[in-house]
C-alpha cells in the first residue's frame, strides 16, 4: 500500500522564495504583502494589493520567472477587506 505524503518539493520552495525576492526588489511591489506559494511549478499569489495594475504586474512578473509553469492570481484589494 502506498502512503500519501505531503512532502515539500525543493524546486517549489526555491521558486516560491525566488518570486518573493523578485517582488521585494521591485519598487512597485516591494511594499505589498504578497505571498507566492509554488506547487508543481505553478505559483499561487496570495495577499493584498492597492490597484488592479499592481495585481496584473505581480502576475506578469511571477510568470516571467524562470521555471514557473503557470500563475494563479488570488490577490485581493485592500478596500475589499474594509467593507
Amino acid at each position: 500500500m502506498r502512503e500519501h505524503r505531503d512532502e515539500h518539493n525543493p524546486q517549489d520552495e526555491f521558486l516560491s522564495q525566488h518570486v518573493y525576492t523578485v517582488f521585494h526588489e521591485m519598487p512597485g511591489l516591494a511594499h505589498l504583502p504578497i505571498r507566492p506559494v509554488c506547487r508543481e511549478g505553478v505559483v499561487f499569489l496570495r495577499g493584498k494589493v492597492d490597484t488592479p495594475q499592481h495585481r496584473d504586474l505581480a502576475e506578469a512578473v511571477a510568470g516571467n520567472v524562470g521555471g514557473v509553469r503557470g500563475v494563479v492570481n488570488q490577490l485581493s484589494f485592500f478596500e475589499e477587506a474594509e467593507s
